[in-house]
């Protein structure tokens, strides 16, 4: 004898859903509306990225190949060091993951002096030598 399983609580479960989620729907999408607006707006941005014209300077001579990973770790992190010429308020996306993918792959082979400056950044913030401490300690946050 085989006994047929209720199927009501499942489709309570499935109407419930629904109701939430014409709820969200018709409310405008919810609090994240706004965010994803703002968001959509950055990526609309024209014109040149800090990363952009970091690279430019670095394919023109301008700058060597260890200071344009600097340049793009200060754009990353906001850092006043950044030079002005290469500061750009245009959304860069996620320009600074492939900074510091090709930092990570290439460590072992910087000067000591431009491992010096990137080891702060390449550290977990909860590192005491990390730049989140060094920038917390000096005040800056």
């Amino acid at each position: 004898m085989t006994t047929k399983k209720s199927s009501g609580f499942g489709a309570v479960i499935f109407i419930g859903v629904l109701v939430v989620l014409a709820y969200i729907f018709l409310r405008g999408g919810g609090g994240g509306s706004q965010d994803l607006n703002e968001y959509y707006s950055l990526l609309a941005q024209e014109g040149e990225t800090s990363y952009d014209l970091i690279d430019t300077a670095y394919a023109a001579g301008t700058i060597n190949y260890e200071t344009s990973l600097i340049y793009k770790t200060y754009a990353a992190f906001g850092d006043d060091n950044l030079p002005a010429e290469y500061s750009s308020d245009v959304y860069a996306g996620d320009e600074a993951n492939w900074v510091f993918a090709e930092i990570k792959q290439n460590f072992d082979t910087f000067s000591e002096e431009t491992k010096a400056i990137l080891e702060p950044f390449t550290l977990r913030p909860d590192d005491p030598g990390s730049y989140f401490n060094l920038q917390y300690q000096a005040g800056a946050y």
